[in-house]
């Protein structure tokens, strides 16, 4: 049922589909993975249809996509810690 589903979804779900699956990963990676490259192969695609993704849902690169994660756990962080000191 599941390749039946999938043969017979049209165009932009699947493209909806990869772009949930995408953000779900980088959920769960971006404080270890910060290579475009590491996505696609996780989602089975080339980096370049992992980028055409990215502008057509966000407007945005897929490297710019995953900084601006990045620099909201940064951002989160600075806020949501009382350490007054960072170790390097």
């Amino acid at each position: 049922l599941i390749t039946l589903y999938a043969q017979n979804m049209q165009p932009e779900d699947k493209q909806n589909l990869r772009w949930q699956q995408f953000n779900r990963l980088l959920e769960q990676h971006f404080s270890t993975q910060h290579q475009v490259g590491f996505y696609a192969a996780q989602l089975a695609c080339s980096e370049k249809t992992l980028g055409t993704l990215c502008l057509a849902q966000s407007g945005l690169s897929t490297k710019t996509v995953i900084t601006d994660r990045l620099l909201l756990e940064a951002k989160h962080l600075l806020i949501h810690t009382s350490r007054t000191k960072c170790r390097l």
